[in-house]
């Protein structure tokens, strides 16, 4: 088993070398490289909100999920009264979920509209 890995040692230094071979080109290369910026906001507040849209977005999506899971467990109850009660507590919160993350949207983009109106 020894010798399988003194084997084995040349190949995987071999290998390293051609897949970090590339990385040496670019390192002598004279010309600076410009790293483009992966945030489109120049302000905070524009980071800010953008975040927040980010987390709503998400927030809703886990809200649809848990909606569709609250349907599933009523369509697989097989006339099971607790698994029925649970899917329908599941669908009542979902919603409401929901529209407490609608409510938020809606506030975030008044806030937003009346920062934007003041600063312009």
């Amino acid at each position: 088993m020894n010798t399988l890995r003194k084997k084995r040692l040349p190949l995987i230094l071999m290998i390293a070398g051609l897949v970090l071979m590339p990385l040496s080109a670019f390192a002598q290369s004279g010309s600076a490289v410009a790293i483009p910026n992966p945030i489109s906001c120049g302000n905070l507040i524009c980071l800010f909100v953008n975040l927040m849209r980010l987390i709503l977005a998400g927030l809703g999506v886990f809200g649809m999920v848990m909606f569709i899971w609250g349907g599933f467990l009523m369509l697989t109850s097989a006339g099971n009264a607790d698994r029925i009660q649970k899917g329908k507590e599941t669908l009542v919160w979902s919603i409401l979920g929901i529209l407490v993350i609608l409510g938020s949207w809606i506030l975030l983009k008044s806030v937003i509209d009346a920062i934007n109106g003041v600063t312009n």
